[in-house]
């Protein structure tokens, strides 16, 4: 059925709007002379004001006319939408049935080919199941009608085969790290993103290992300090001894006080030299 206009016929509709443009056109021009570069200041501000005026009226009964014709215009096809409307909305009622039916039919069919990778999934992916669930390998794509079913099976068995190829190679690297590797690969499937964690977790064992040395380090130079006779000095002094007491005869060994200034290292060296003589050591006083 073809939509056929009775009136106006095709060379009946308005070509175009003719009016004495050129006249209005040089009048303006005429009139407008006056006002190019025309300055005010604040005595002749009121003419500025009357100037305004003049002017705006000009301008807003060209505006009512255009106003005007437009209307006129659109009358007829104002007309012809409101029952153009009319007509769509008569086939809009068993269209809508219609598109209702076949959305339907489009989703029981979405549901059934997602069904069936479904079970393409449970059958290939039997062991990484708890790891890696359908929704994180499932493709849209795979829903559609023009998708075959021998596709989404290619497709899920090429993930299967990559997510198997990335365990071994993780496996393979005998890491510390294993099983934080895995499941950042079974969470991201990207192996360069594993290699990166990898490298990250080395770096930050490696600094807790240095922090954890330099701690022993300084907890043993405590020690030491401790257990060495300890005398108040003053670094701006020079070296001295100091006074001697009176020996007191051991097995023909004697007891010796000395203030030494001296760097940790060679406190160290000292500890070891006095115990591999087997010097005895006492606190001042005892």
């Amino acid at each position: 059925m073809e939509l056929v206009i009775y009136t106006p016929k095709e060379d009946g509709f308005v070509q175009s709007i003719e009016f004495n443009k050129d006249e209005i056109k040089a009048y303006i021009n005429q009139n407008l002379d006056k006002y190019q570069g025309l300055i005010y200041d604040d005595s002749s501000i009121k003419s500025a004001k009357t100037d305004r005026s003049t002017l705006n009226i000009f301008k807003s009964a060209l505006e009512s006319k255009r106003k005007e014709i437009k209307n006129k215009c659109l009358e007829p096809y104002n007309a012809f939408e409101s029952s153009i409307k009319e007509l769509i909305a008569l086939i809009d009622q068993p269209l809508l049935a219609i598109d209702d039916q076949v959305k339907d039919y489009e989703s029981r069919n979405k549901a059934k080919k997602r069904e069936q990778a479904l079970e393409i999934y449970n059958e290939i992916f039997e062991d990484y199941q708890e790891v890696i669930g359908f929704n994180s390998i499932e493709d849209k794509r795979w829903q559609n009608t023009t998708f075959n079913i021998k596709d989404v099976r290619a497709d899920i068995e090429k993930i299967y085969s990559n997510i198997q190829t990335g365990v071994k190679i993780i496996k393979d690297k005998n890491s510390e790290f294993e099983t934080t590797l895995l499941d950042v690969f079974f969470t991201t499937r990207d192996l360069d993103l594993v290699l990166r964690k990898e490298e990250s977790l080395k770096k930050s064992k490696e600094a807790m290992l240095e922090a954890e040395r330099l701690k022993a380090e300084k907890a043993k130079e405590k020690t030491v300090e401790k257990e060495l006779p300890q005398t108040p000095y003053n670094n701006s002094e020079p070296i001295r001894k100091t006074d001697v007491e009176e020996p007191t005869e051991i097995n023909n060994d004697r007891w010796y006080n000395f203030s030494l200034y001296m760097k940790q290292v060679q406190v160290n060296e000292l500890k070891n030299w006095i115990q591999e003589n087997k010097i005895k050591i006492r606190k001042l006083g005892e």
